[in-house]
């Protein structure tokens, strides 16, 4: 099985915790930082105490756990074994993964199946699985993989805590929304050790707790320009987040697959089984938690700029959507009335 590839998310905030927070939050000298690898991409936490430091082992232990439930990457994890069983028969699995799997439904439910976490066989056939591709997937193929896909192709059985497909070949991808609840699990690991300013962020998430000084109640962020040929110091937007708040950013213009001088971007429409044409370059969410930011940036992304700001206006979210004139191709910016940013000039 091969590594798996650095999606877009991930390379964004390589720019927001290593530039943004760099020019635009806490001196690095007052802050102290665990950092590693996970779920094909890093992590790093950073404090204004060295507590921190004594934290690391701990830490990664929480996310090897993680890991074993969630990473479609490990043959042995628990979703890697469920997905490769094909049975309708019901199966019983952890707590962490019930619950999951019960809000990626609920939000499926909510985009009007824009938001789809049984696609990972159309994951796999466009190439963004473990496997790279030769070409694009025939229409006969999608077609057939379709039949896989939707809101109502697994069942949850509250009562025993069992899983159950509703046909044999359907597999379940939690990479849309898996990053996010392990932010907010580091996150309460962190706090209830008696920390209090500190940054978790793991391949384009993260949350924040405290304030980054004595005179600031804000942690500075900054979002790329959605371009694909922007500079990692280029920043479009500073968004300002504060105690507990929690940010995911999703965007289609950097991770591309191409084919014969075609290229597709990574987020795929459930609904059609192609990568989704799309006038959002960007979405960026705020919210209280991490794993409900990271769903919905992807949601935002499949569902284009109309539909989606009905969407996040009914979910009350603060959110930053860049998305590109068809007519002009130049940059248009929407921002929720309740999102905290600064003015940045180019």
């Amino acid at each position: 099985m091969e590594k798996p590839k650095l999606a877009f998310k991930q390379l964004l905030f390589v720019v927001i915790i290593f530039a943004g927070l760099y020019l635009y939050g806490p001196k690095s000298s007052s802050m102290f930082s665990v950092s590693g690898e996970t779920m094909g991409t890093y992590y790093v936490v950073k404090a204004d105490s060295s507590q921190i430091k004594e934290l690391a082992t701990e830490i990664d232990q929480i996310l090897i756990d993680f890991n074993q439930i969630f990473s479609t990457y490990i043959k042995t994890s628990e979703i890697s074994r469920w997905n490769s069983k094909q049975t309708t028969s019901p199966l019983t699995i952890s707590r962490n993964l019930y619950s999951l799997a019960e809000r990626a439904q609920q939000y499926c439910r909510l985009s009007q199946g824009y938001y789809d976490i049984t696609i990972q066989n159309l994951v796999n056939a466009w190439g963004f699985g473990p496997h790279e591709i030769d070409s694009a997937p025939a229409p006969a193929r999608i077609d057939e993989l379709l039949q896989t896909v939707g809101c109502d192709k697994f069942e949850l059985l509250k009562e025993s805590r069992q899983l159950r497909k509703k046909n044999p070949q359907v597999q379940l991808d939690f990479s849309s929304i898996a990053k996010g609840l392990a932010v907010d699990e580091i996150y309460k690991f962190v706090l209830s050790k008696g920390l209090i300013n500190f940054i978790v962020e793991i391949g384009g998430e993260l949350r924040v707790s405290g304030q980054p000084g004595k005179s600031r109640k804000y942690y500075n962020i900054g979002i790329n320009r959605p371009d694909e040929n922007s500079a990692t110091t280029d920043i479009a937007e500073i968004l300002l987040l504060e105690n507990g708040e929690a940010l995911a950013t999703s965007g289609n213009y950097r991770n591309m697959l191409k084919d014969g001088g075609l290229r597709w971007a990574h987020i795929l429409n459930p609904l059609v089984g192609k990568p989704q044409k799309s006038d959002v370059l960007s979405a960026s969410i705020i919210s209280s938690e991490c794993a409900e930011a990271d769903a919905i940036a992807t949601m935002a992304m499949s569902l284009g700029s109309s539909k989606a700001i009905g969407i996040l206006d009914e979910l009350n979210v603060q959110y930053l959507l860049i998305t590109r004139e068809p007519n002009t191709g130049k940059a248009k910016i929407f921002r929720s009335q309740r999102l905290k940013w600064l003015k940045h000039e180019s």
